[in-house]
């Protein structure tokens, strides 16, 4: 547990499972980006994020916690 980074947060961006890997595409990035799961505490989910189911479940494997969170208060991420 000490090797992993305490926190990642997002907004904008979409979490999906691709060849068993968490992958991250961001609004503003072209190519999705790897996510290791075993390398976060946790992953803090801002406005405007999407998780798949499988994402979600990989994470979990990982022991890694997600959390959603939106500026108004309430959570306006999309689980699919």
């Amino acid at each position: 547990m000490d090797a992993r980074v305490p926190l990642l947060y997002l907004e904008h961006a979409y979490l999906h499972v691709e060849n068993s890997c968490v992958m991250c595409k961001c609004a503003d990035e072209q190519a999705p980006m790897a996510v290791h799961g075993a390398s976060y505490s946790i992953i803090i989910m801002g406005p405007g994020c999407t998780i798949t189911r499988d994402a979600a479940i990989l994470l979990g494997k990982f022991n890694t916690l997600v959390l959603w969170c939106a500026s108004d208060g309430m959570s306006n991420a999309r689980c699919n």
